[in-house]
């Protein structure tokens, strides 16, 4: 099926991180449970990725990927939320269809929806960053708004200048149709990260 391709995950994972590679600086990736935890984040984004709603005349869709970058940023530390999303960039990037709509493949980080690819690793991980060490609802739900929103946004904008060719009063307009909804999936997320923290405190 569409995410049979996440079956080997754990597998990519486990194989990169005792090599001197792109993850040596990550020594915490050698135990088993936080590549486990880790590949089951990268799946729920894959999967999140596909719950995308497209909205006639405009370049992007509304999606469930955001929300589950959300989530990655605030239960995950930052190396492994930077980790999670570098390798879901890497996989699309390589053509896998793991990309809002199944999309993969480079062009797709030149495409409309490139602005809001190339946010992705800023904007949560600096979440993950700035989340404060004491899990709370309000917290979470505010930090994400503060932090995410704006570079997500913003960078989104750019995108729509940069590969889409709009003028920037047009990219402004598009990109501002997204946030109460970039919003919503802060709040919710924040408190589900919140929930979840009861749980994922033990494999930290």
């Amino acid at each position: 099926g569409r995410i049979a391709y996440t079956h080997n995950i754990a597998i990519i994972l486990g194989a990169l991180a005792p090599n001197k590679g792109v993850f040596l600086m990550f020594n915490d990736f050698k135990d088993v449970r936080v590549l486990t935890r880790m590949a089951l984040g990268l799946a729920v984004l894959i999967v999140c990725s596909y719950l995308s709603f497209p909205l006639w005349g405009f370049p992007a869709p509304i999606t469930m990927q955001t929300f589950a970058l959300c989530l990655i940023g605030l239960v995950y530390k930052p190396k492994q939320a930077l980790a999670i999303i570098l390798l879901y960039l890497l996989l699309g990037a390589v053509g896998l269809p793991v990309f809002a709509g199944g999309r993969g493949g480079f062009a797709s980080f030149v495409g409309p929806a490139g602005g809001y690819l190339f946010s992705f690793p800023i904007a949560y991980t600096l979440l993950s960053v700035f989340k404060g060490k004491k899990p709370s609802f309000v917290s979470y739900a505010l930090r994400t708004i503060i932090i995410t929103v704006p570079i997500v946004t913003v960078m989104g904008i750019w995108g729509f200048v940069q590969f889409a060719q709009m003028d920037l009063t047009k990219a402004v307009t598009t990109a501002l149709i997204f946030v109460p909804g970039d919003i919503l999936k802060a709040v919710v997320s924040g408190f589900l990260a919140d929930r979840l923290q009861v749980v994922t405190r033990h494999f930290n």
